[in-house]
């Protein structure tokens, strides 16, 4: 939570100092800086909302130089909607329907107006809670149909059509793009990071990438022990209760969340030498940081990983991964210019044995991107 900043992730603005140009933004990311105690000052990333533009970032600005043109609210326009679902993924399952789809992958059935039995390929599943199915004639595994759910009659299923649309052909995914880079060395500033945001220019050559420096900056927010720190010692009673859990004042508390940080930052500085004294992490440390995933509502990846080995984890994953959800695409309800991606997005699996790691990940087949990643447990019940 943020103290006092005055626009949020959503809000509609326009540049109101010198280099104003007359157009409107989304504001994608807040960037919040600590400059005395309980002093604050915000930064703001604005995205561009045309749609020639696909989201790309306008850069950074701060709080004054901004000037709200419409506050994000639930009845929002279907623009800001639209780009809110697809470019900004913080909470990647929030308004998902609860409902269910009437038929699965294999399943042998009738469809209304059509002689031939067809196999169902794929589910699709629209943020609205209804469901299309692609389906394949039995007599012609080349044509791929799409259908409404009442169009379709179940009548058996088949197992061996199961493995093959989800185990034969693969999984759908493009070979992997771009190789593994340190997101650390891309920041305006590597010692004051991220409070300066991504280099412009650096960042260029790794826009077209699997994981692009946005995106992998995105991931390290939601889910890196550096950044899940922020959200949960910023509480003063989940504060108190990790103190006393840990055995140490308040106080005492803060030099060990400055320990940790600093060791973080040196091991994503430079990542030749892991387990010199003080870039090892202690018992205490780790325990730190469970306290902290007690209390905080994402999957963090391990303490001791360093931002080039997350990154690493999730290729390995990426490369053995399996769907694990139907597609999903945001219906166009035609009440604006603007079209909702055709493809959508789903919801991979992979393992990565080097790290010992179970990785979901969001595919976004509209971008060609992986816009989340995160670690789950083996029984898969915590929060992503």
């Amino acid at each position: 939570m943020l103290y006092n900043n005055l626009f949020k992730i959503g809000d509609k603005v326009k540049i109101s100092n010198k280099d104003s140009d007359g157009k409107s933004y989304i504001i994608g990311g807040i960037i919040e800086r600590e400059k005395a105690w309980n002093d604050h000052e915000y930064q703001y990333k604005l995205r561009n909302i045309d749609e020639s533009s696909n989201g790309l970032l306008k850069g950074m600005f701060n709080e004054e130089d901004l000037e709200i043109i419409q506050e994000r609210k639930s009845d929002t326009t279907p623009e800001i909607n639209l780009f809110m679902e697809y470019l900004h993924h913080s909470e990647i399952d929030e308004g998902l329907s609860d409902n269910k789809p009437k038929f699965r992958i294999g399943d042998v059935v009738n469809v209304c107006g059509y002689k031939d039995l067809q196999s169902v390929k794929e589910i699709i599943e629209f943020t609205n809670g209804q469901f299309q199915y692609d389906t394949v004639p039995i007599d012609d595994e080349d044509l791929t149909y799409r259908f409404e759910e009442s169009s379709i009659e179940f009548q058996y299923h088949d197992p061996n059509y199961e493995f093959y649309y989800t185990e034969s052909v693969g999984n759908g995914l493009p070979p992997w793009r771009g190789e593994l880079y340190n997101v650390y060395t891309l920041y305006v500033d590597q010692q004051s990071h991220p409070y300066d945001g991504l280099d412009e220019k650096l960042i260029e050559e790794y826009n077209n990438d699997t994981i692009p420096p946005e995106r992998m900056q995105h991931i390290l927010h939601d889910h890196s022990a550096y950044d899940r720190i922020n959200d949960v010692i910023r509480n003063a009673g989940k504060k108190k209760v990790i103190a006393e859990n840990l055995k140490i004042s308040v106080n005492d508390l803060r030099y060990l969340e400055l320990s940790v940080r600093r060791k973080i930052n040196a091991r994503n500085l430079n990542d030749t030498d892991l387990d010199s004294k003080n870039r090892k992490f202690t018992t205490l440390e780790y325990q730190f940081i469970s306290e902290i995933n007690k209390f905080d509502k994402k999957d963090i990846y391990p303490l001791d990983m360093t931002n080039l080995q997350i990154m690493g984890a999730i290729k390995e994953a990426y490369s053995n991964a399996r769907k694990i959800r139907s597609r999903r695409i945001q219906p166009n309800d035609g009440s604006n210019e603007k079209s909702a991606p055709i493809k959508g997005k789903i919801l991979y699996e992979g393992y990565s044995s080097k790290y010992d790691l179970i990785i979901q990940f969001w595919y976004n087949f509209d971008l060609n991107i992986i816009e989340t990643a995160y670690p789950v447990t083996s029984d898969r019940s915590k929060k992503h």
